[in-house]
């Protein structure tokens, strides 16, 4: 077989997320050493008895599909038969789904409430006046624009051309509007303005990010920098996160960066908002919004 393309591959990696194609490669070379242990020819009876394995060792099946999702990307990338949609695949995968049962997700929401009491607790948790105000402006976002995480902060300081740039929010009077150039939803960075009302409640993340503007230093391209010009990283948003769900008193294993766009949706719902006006918040395009309206025990 002949060596494919360095160029097509790389048109094939860029085909996915960056962080798909790094899960991908970690399953793909799973693949491969099991297939080397056995001398197999990587054929359907191979994939089947890979898929034993992996359900022996009580992986779950999410991540049975993600391996298989990585043997398909990278059988076809380098010119090989796509295996993974064979009928006794297919059935196994099914077999899987019955046994394991509907996955349940146990993140608690951040209703409004909750975010009050977080963002109280910050002069607790954070190390000066100006970090306390960075996360406040961060939270309060998190919450008011139903953010995922990867459209907000980078994964890491080292990078700084990923999340909400300084460029990219446009302060008025009542409003704070906000471009998102790429998301989970649009990988091909089509990009859209959405817009953020100004509220009367402490909660207000444009009166958060305009006490943070004041403060901002010079420079930077992001839009959430330390003094330093550093941006803030998830690891650091979800720290500083778990610190103040601990200062109130809640179980940190209920609540992540996600509980702020689940939260987003379930305080809309409880307010009584349309379906259109929930979906536009979380810019959401279908029924995809009803999985995270939680049921809460407000009094908690």
């Amino acid at each position: 077989m002949a060596a494919p393309d360095p160029l097509l591959e790389e048109l094939c990696e860029r085909a996915v997320s960056e962080k798909t194609l790094s899960s991908y490669k970690r399953a793909w070379k799973r693949w491969q050493i099991f297939c080397r242990s056995g001398k197999s020819n990587q054929g359907t009876k191979d994939l089947v008895s890979f898929l034993m394995v992996l359900y022996r060792e009580g992986k779950s099946r999410a991540g049975a599909s993600n391996a298989l999702a990585a043997i398909s990307h990278f059988s076809i990338v380098k010119g090989r038969a796509d295996i993974t949609h064979d009928p006794l695949v297919r059935k196994i995968m099914k077999g899987w789904a019955r046994v394991e049962g509907p996955r349940v997700d146990k993140r608690e929401p951040i209703i409004e409430c909750r975010l009050k009491m977080i963002l109280n607790s910050l002069e607790e948790v954070c190390s000066d006046q100006f970090e306390c105000i960075l996360f406040r402006a961060a939270f309060a976002l998190a919450f008011g624009g139903a953010f995922r995480i990867s459209e907000l902060v980078p994964p890491s300081k080292k990078v700084t051309d990923k999340g909400l740039m300084y460029s990219q929010v446009l302060l008025q009077d009542r409003k704070l509007l906000v471009y998102i150039s790429r998301s989970k939803t649009d990988q091909l960075g089509k990009g859209r303005w959405f817009s953020i009302e100004k509220t009367s409640r402490i909660t207000c993340p444009v009166k958060a990010l305009q006490d943070y503007i004041g403060m901002r230093p010079a420079g930077g391209h992001l839009l959430l920098i330390h003094r330093d010009l550093s941006p803030m990283s998830a690891f650091q948003f979800r720290q500083v996160l778990k610190k103040a769900v601990i200062a109130n008193g809640w179980d940190p294993k209920k609540f992540g960066s996600h509980s702020f766009r689940i939260g987003a949706a379930t305080e809309a719902a409880m307010r009584g908002e349309t379906e259109d006006r929930i979906k536009g918040i979380g810019r959401w395009k279908s029924k995809a919004y009803k999985k995270y309206i939680r049921p809460i025990n407000v009094t908690q």
